[in-house]
């Protein structure tokens, strides 16, 4: 399923600019081998929770998975705004103090 999505978005921009499409995330995350990566899905959504999971196991020492609860895609700070600040801190914490 997110590879039909990836195609729709991809050929939509494709026709809307001249730019080039971007890279799946997926070769983003290999192209990227020191790179910590957070990605934060959504519970109302299992093609982004499947997705995201799929991202992870490029590199599951490297890539974080949030899945929130009850959460819209790009909802997850509205819906959990505590939990939210206290993952994304302590990722970033972790990510700019490790070598």
């Amino acid at each position: 399923m997110q590879r039909v999505i990836d195609r729709v978005t991809y050929g939509l921009v494709d026709g809307l600019t001249p730019a080039g499409p971007p890279i799946p995330l997926r070769e983003a995350v290999v192209r990227a081998p020191d790179a910590r990566i957070l990605l934060i899905a959504v519970g109302a959504s299992r093609d982004e929770q499947d997705a995201a999971a799929a991202i992870r196991l490029v590199a599951p020492d490297r890539v974080s998975v949030w899945t929130v609860s009850g959460a819209t895609h790009t909802g997850g700070l509205r819906a959990a705004p505590s939990e939210w600040e206290n993952r994304v801190i302590a990722f970033f914490d972790a990510a700019l103090t490790t070598p």
